[in-house]
């Protein structure tokens, strides 16, 4: 028996579907990118407590007990960030890469030993590195609609408030911790659009 013939309407209502989904829907389902998500859900939760748990004055954790954590919040970053690349890769387009090598480049930066690079110091460079280049991949995740548009919008968020600091304006200190937020809440975010692609329509 011959299959049944798709009718015009069933076949767009397919083609929408597809360029709504950008392709992701098989790669958002596998194991890599489950654990991806998972990555970016811990990776964004560490960074939000190590930032407002520490600070203040009546911290709940102790500061100097963060500081062996970050290379493996920065690995969690860099998981996250490829899951997003391989879930986005048919729709961000050439500066979406190049985006997500920059943000990855940044954090080797973070991890080499010297405390200054090229004059700059490290953390400074690094950090600028992967929230630009993460605002770039947001850029063309919201022109894509290759995921939801408050990852992207975080994540611009926070480079623009970034580019802001490098200004020593009088609110530097908050400039730079809304920057943290943005980047973090942006990365808890695609962990959670990676680990439950259905629960955002796709």
């Amino acid at each position: 028996m011959a299959p049944a013939k798709l009718t015009f309407v069933q076949v767009k209502r397919k083609d929408r579907a597809i360029a709504k989904g950008g392709g992701t829907i098989a790669m958002s389902d596998s194991l890599p990118i489950k654990l991806a998500g998972g990555a970016g859900v811990c990776a964004g939760l560490m960074r939000l407590a190590e930032e407002y748990l520490t600070t203040g004055a009546a911290p709940l954790i102790d500061s100097s007990l963060t500081p062996p954590l970050y290379p493996l919040i920065d690995a969690l970053i860099l998981v996250a960030l490829i899951g997003v690349v391989l879930a986005t890769h048919k729709r961000i387009g050439f500066l979406g890469l190049l985006g997500f090598a920059i943000a990855a480049f940044g954090v080797v930066v973070l991890r080499l030993p010297q405390e200054t690079i090229i004059g700059l110091n490290r953390y400074v460079l690094g950090a600028g590195l992967v929230s630009g280049g993460a605002g770039v991949m947001g850029a063309m995740m919201i022109a894509a609609r290759a995921l939801p548009w408050w990852i992207g919008a975080f994540w611009i968020a926070s480079f623009g408030c970034a580019v802001l600091v490098i200004f020593d304006l009088p609110i530097s200190d908050l400039l730079r911790r809304c920057a943290v937020t943005s980047f973090s809440l942006g990365l808890l975010s695609a962990g959670f659009a990676l680990l439950a692609p259905k629960a955002w329509g796709r």
